[in-house]
């Protein structure tokens, strides 16, 4: 048998644990809750995939990333996944602190104005922009490779 690590690199100042899925050949196997999973499998080729969803009744919107490993037979890998869209998740991040804040400080007369047009303008562009990668939002990366 041989062991994949599957470690999650986070993103964002945020600390909240989020689980994914965790997809062999595009079926759930299991789920990363913490920093890392191990996963015993026999010599082979997978596609390894990581995946976060939002069950939405029978539709489950999410976005997600896949990787192609190749095992041999003892062989021990690691690998790491994160957030293609770090900067996009720190300002996502940052507007979801100040409108935490809005609720309890009120902005004067004409920035009150500006600050909900570009935070929602900017949600907008963010859930686009995640629309269209959401089958390639995960970049999974062999970090060692050990026989």
């Amino acid at each position: 048998m041989s062991l994949i690590t599957l470690r999650h690199r986070g993103s964002g100042f945020l600390p909240i644990p989020i689980p994914f899925w965790v997809l062999i050949g595009g079926r759930p196997v299991g789920f990363v809750r913490g920093k890392e999973v191990r996963i015993e499998v026999p010599k082979g080729v997978y596609g390894l995939g990581v995946r976060f969803s939002v069950p939405l009744g029978k539709w489950q919107p999410g976005v997600q990333g896949e990787k192609k490993v190749v095992v041999d037979e003892g062989e021990a890998i690691t690998l790491e996944f994160s957030s293609r869209e770090r900067l996009w998740n720190l300002l996502f991040d940052i507007d979801l602190v100040l409108c935490v804040l809005s609720f309890f400080f009120t902005l004067p007369s004409p920035w009150n104005v500006v600050y909900e047009v570009v935070s929602n303008g900017f949600f907008v562009l963010w859930g686009v922009r995640v629309w269209i990668i959401r089958n390639r939002f995960f970049e999974i990366r062999e970090v060692e490779r050990v026989s």
